[in-house]
């Protein structure tokens, strides 16, 4: 967060240019990771199963970093902004962990409240 406040405050990089190329550099690293890890086969036969439900979160995604950019650069706390993004961290735990039906929910809930407590406990 603090990089990303010098890049886009002072260095006056537009949140859009910004936002390209972090998803771009993104995507190279994914693709390198399927490349090297022989999981190629098995994620294109998910993303034909699952198309809509993946362009649906990479919309939010980009549409969620996207105003996150724009807080960073148009605030003056940027540990407000991180217990922001560690609120999105603890619905997406909920959601997620619901949707794909994962062992530990409460556990991993209550790791993400401890964050997000220290997230307030920091802007304090």
């Amino acid at each position: 967060a603090l990089l990303d406040k010098i890049i886009l405050a002072k260095l006056k990089v537009p949140e859009t240019t910004y936002v390209f190329f972090y998803f771009f550099f993104v995507a190279i690293l994914f693709i390198t990771i399927l490349l090297f890890t022989n999981q190629t086969k098995t994620f294109l036969t998910s993303l034909k199963k699952s198309y809509k439900f993946i362009l649906a979160v990479s919309v939010a995604t980009i549409i969620f970093r996207y105003t996150q950019f724009l807080a960073i650069k148009n605030s003056d706390s940027v540990a407000m902004v991180i217990s922001l993004k560690r609120l999105s961290v603890f619905f997406a735990t909920i959601i997620g962990g619901t949707l794909f039906h994962e062992t530990h929910l409460l556990r991993k809930t209550i790791a993400t409240i401890i964050m997000l407590i220290g997230s307030a406990l920091i802007i304090i």
